[in-house]
């Protein structure tokens, strides 16, 4: 267990020194990724990759509420947008867990921060990683989370089970080239930036 958090930091401080060479495609929580003008404002928000550890260590993962309004019925890491005042991205994620799937931010240690996600609907997404040691009871809410359910961490660590291809469409006159992500696996299909999230951490 120690060697896979052990893992799990070493990968997250080599994403914390990488810097970008070139624009970073914009992923899109709805399932694509786009190349947006570097102008283009976005909404910070944060998402939290809680990791459990558990017999089988896993990350929890949502599915989004049929009355959301953005990406309902979708897979999602917690998260949210920024508010005022709070320390980001962290605060932000951890307060979000709280209040999607119940998880006390007391029980989390943050292991660091992946690079930023950009999504089609406007936000730019840092990912915060965080490891759970003791057991924890999840509790959806119900406004905005019609399931919990844990990825095991193996799974998400395995670069074989992800694959991406693209998309071209034409919008106002300008054709954008869009990246899908998916993860392979599972009863429910893991796709668009929460799979690129996850894959960050795999490349690492």
């Amino acid at each position: 267990m120690s060697d896979l958090k052990s893992r799990l930091v070493s990968a997250v401080q080599l994403a914390s020194l990488q810097a970008p060479s070139a624009p970073a495609d914009a992923s899109g929580l709805s399932g694509g990724s786009f190349i947006r003008d570097q102008e283009t404002q976005k909404q910070q928000a944060a998402v939290l990759v809680a990791c459990l550890a558990r017999p089988e260590p896993s990350v929890v993962l949502t599915v989004r509420a049929n009355g959301v309004p953005q990406h309902a019925g979708q897979v999602a890491l917690p998260g949210g947008r920024r508010h005022p005042g709070e320390s980001f991205p962290e605060a932000t994620a951890l307060r979000e867990a709280h209040e999607e799937v119940g998880l006390d931010p007391s029980e989390a240690t943050v292991l660091g921060v992946l690079p930023p996600v950009s999504t089609l609907t406007g936000y730019t997404v840092s990912p915060v990683v965080a490891w759970v040691d003791r057991p924890v009871g999840l509790i959806a809410h119900e406004r905005e989370v019609s399931q919990i359910f844990l990825w095991p961490l193996a799974e998400v660590l395995n670069l074989d089970r992800y694959s991406t291809h693209q998309v071209r469409l034409s919008q106002s006159g300008r054709v954008h080239r869009y990246q899908i992500w998916r993860l392979q696996g599972g009863q429910w299909p893991i796709w668009g930036a929460t799979a690129e999230v996850l894959s960050k951490l795999a490349q690492r």
